[in-house]
């Protein structure tokens, strides 16, 4: 399912809730990081990674999450640090939105 074209004003989403802006203005953020990861050899990761987690509401969070993409890019390289980075940062924005719903055993 493709998600809501997003304008710069917003247009799109007018009657929205305030999560519901967040939400899809942060999934969009993310398709664009993969996109790019994907298809743009020019891609300056450091920036496309610190765009993705600047996003986060949080400044003790975000702090933590640049500082294990810090850490892990000392330790291996920028590919991997930023999936990773980027990883925490989806789960933490998931959680923080609700975006999923514990399975209670059914389907």
């Amino acid at each position: 399912m493709a998600l809501p074209e997003i304008t710069g004003d917003l247009a799109g989403m007018a009657g929205a809730s305030p999560k519901t802006v967040a939400t899809i203005s942060f999934l969009r953020l993310y398709e664009k990081y993969w996109d790019n990861m994907a298809t743009n050899p020019d891609f300056i990761i450091d920036r496309g990674t610190a765009a993705l987690i600047i996003a986060c509401p949080e400044e003790e969070q975000r702090n933590r999450i640049w500082q294990s993409y810090i850490d892990e890019k000392a330790k291996t390289n920028e590919v991997n640090a930023s999936v990773i980075a980027v990883g925490k940062m989806y789960t933490y924005m998931s959680d923080a939105m609700g975006l999923y719903e514990k399975s209670t055993g059914a389907w």
